[in-house]
């Protein structure tokens, strides 16, 4: 019994360390919660992809999502072929924070920022695109982000989407598009959607790099109090 509970915990242990390359973490100040994130090559794909799991202890409150734009006219994803350049940590009133730079491999040579925040009751993380030779302007077609929690898929998800686990929401920025889900794979996640419009056909943002998007809220439990008073986040 003990041979096989070791090996089981052993076998864990195996897939999480093959879950993908360039892994980093960032844990609550109260140590309970931890998002990680790391690049990893889905089962449909050749192409590596930039993903993220939010913990408590041992319990995956969103599993392996996959992170990434699709821009106009321009392959891979953003968020496919990527590597590690750099990463930063750092804390705040009531969370702790990682920073972290991605540069996409080949000749594209398009960047990627990701900053992370995790407080005791919640994670939060958003995007930014900086400049680069092929994106001085930026032309957004769709976004690629998932969030890999169970739910009821004959039932429209809206946002915030909450569960007996997890809520998951967003602090909107003036000029972005909204996000919105939709459910994937018999509700086992959810992809995020992007509701704006412009005046090109098949853009939903147009702009200019660097762009800074909307923290995406992970908050533990249904039902939360105010989104945005998790350190100041709607500034």
């Amino acid at each position: 019994m003990k041979a096989a509970l070791g090996f089981a915990v052993l076998m864990l242990v195996c897939q999480d360390a093959a879950l993908g390359q360039d892994e980093r973490r960032v844990l609550s100040p109260d140590g309970r919660l931890e998002f990680r994130i790391f690049i990893t090559t889905p089962e449909d794909s050749q192409l590596s992809r930039l993903a993220y799991q939010v913990r408590a202890g041992v319990e995956k409150l969103v599993d392996t999502s996959l992170l990434g734009f699709d821009l106009l006219e321009q392959e891979p994803l953003l968020g496919e072929n990527i590597a590690l350049m750099s990463s930063e940590s750092s804390s705040g009133p009531g969370y702790k924070a990682l920073v972290l730079h991605y540069m996409q491999n080949g000749s594209l040579g398009r960047y990627l920022d990701v900053e992370a925040r995790v407080y005791n009751r919640g994670v939060a993380f958003r995007f930014t695109i900086p400049p680069s030779t092929p994106v001085t302007r930026l032309l957004i077609a769709q976004e690629a982000t998932e969030f890999a929690v169970r739910h009821d898929p004959s039932v429209p998800l809206r946002v915030p989407f909450e569960s007996e686990r997890v809520t998951v929401a967003e602090v909107p920025v003036v000029g972005f598009p909204a996000m919105r889900l939709e459910s994937r794979d018999a509700g086992a996640y959810a992809v995020v959607r992007l509701s704006g419009t412009t005046s090109l056909p098949g853009v939903v943002f147009d702009g200019k790099p660097p762009m800074t998007g909307p923290w995406r809220v992970v908050l533990t439990g249904p039902k939360p109090r105010a989104v945005a008073d998790l350190a100041g986040l709607g500034k």
